[in-house]
């Protein structure tokens, strides 16, 4: 599956700084998502870069956000895997998530 533009927003708002993901700020980002799901509070991906990037399995990076249809906010969350792949989680401080950042493939 391809990358959705939910996804690439959020891995934007976790990684968008590091020069390791700069591809993120270009066009060219070459990812297959290999699993997505609905959770009872937002969203799971579970993304590979099809590139030869140096990653290494890391603890966790997570970022708050807002947005009009979150009362108390959300948050986006991403590890890497031993396996190399992106765990990337999108998730409402408090009330449902909104449909407006929830990947095509899921509503």
């Amino acid at each position: 599956m391809r990358l959705d533009q939910v996804e690439l927003n959020a891995l934007r708002h976790l990684f968008g700084n590091e020069p390791s993901m700069s591809a993120l700020n270009a066009d060219e980002v070459t990812c297959i998502v290999i699993e997505r799901a609905l959770t009872s509070v937002g969203f799971y991906s579970i993304i590979k870069f099809t590139d030869a990037r140096e990653v290494e399995p890391s603890t966790e990076v997570s970022k708050n956000f807002k947005h009009p249809c979150l009362k108390k906010g959300g948050a986006y969350v991403c590890w890497v895997n031993q396996d190399l792949t992106f765990c990337l989680e999108g998730f409402s401080k408090e009330s449902a998530w909104p449909r407006a950042l929830t990947p095509l493939a899921l509503q």
